[in-house]
């Protein structure tokens, strides 16, 4: 099984009516990875990896700025991340990730369609981009060493991005959908950790986040 799939199907990987309709959703955004036909010219743009900040500021992630993950509502893990290109770079592009974690096999995964429509002064941003990371045990990788790469391509334009540093993870929250901490309470304790030690069974009856159309939100 590829990693993208075992990423979104999570350790045990069980095929409930649910799943299978995500996975119906998600399957074209893991195919084979994006060939560069080396006989063809291409041209490079920008791509930097962060988050937004206060008053319409973007903060790269790096060694002083730790990558945090996620664990949502529906059981599902991923780290959310926005993606930033100059002004004329396309509006729309195909991409994929490779999160590699110190002691973990790196995790691959691809977007059929990465869509920058938000303008920022002379820079054009993602919606958010989730990079799952549903086989990881959280509480056993925060403060763990990480890169994360993301390559972007539209016909002959292409880009790259590089960020390197550590994890971060809260256990005591879970997240409100948009990067909120929402305090864990006794309702929530049993999904939450079902699926923080590795069980998918709490996310059966979710619907997977379509990774096909990325970055769309604004």
């Amino acid at each position: 099984m590829s990693s993208c799939l075992s990423s979104l199907l999570g350790p045990r990987g069980a095929l409930r009516r649910a799943r299978a309709v995500a996975l119906a959703l998600a399957l074209p955004a893991c195919g084979t990875p994006m060939q560069t036909d080396a006989s063809h010219d291409v041209t490079m743009f920008a791509l930097s990896i962060g988050r937004p900040s206060g008053d319409g500021g973007f903060t790269e992630f790096g060694e002083t700025v730790p990558l945090e993950l996620f664990l949502g509502f529906q059981g599902f893990k991923y780290a959310r991340v926005t993606l930033r290109v100059p002004i004329d770079a396309p509006l729309s592009t195909s991409g994929r990730s490779r999160l590699t974690i110190d002691g973990v096999e790196p995790l691959s995964q691809n977007y059929a369609q990465i869509q920058f429509l938000n303008v920022q002064g002379d820079s054009r941003w993602s919606g958010p981009v989730m990079v799952f990371v549903n086989d990881l045990l959280l509480p056993t990788v925060t403060g763990r060493h990480y890169v994360l790469e993301v390559f972007l391509r539209d016909g002959d334009r292409v880009a790259s991005g590089r960020v390197a540093g550590t994890l971060y993870y809260d256990a005591e929250c879970i997240d409100d959908g948009n990067g909120a901490c929402v305090p864990r309470d006794a309702s929530q304790d049993a999904a939450a950790d079902a699926t923080a030690d590795g069980s998918d069974d709490a996310a059966d009856s979710a619907v997977s986040r379509d990774v096909s159309d990325a970055g769309n939100q604004p």
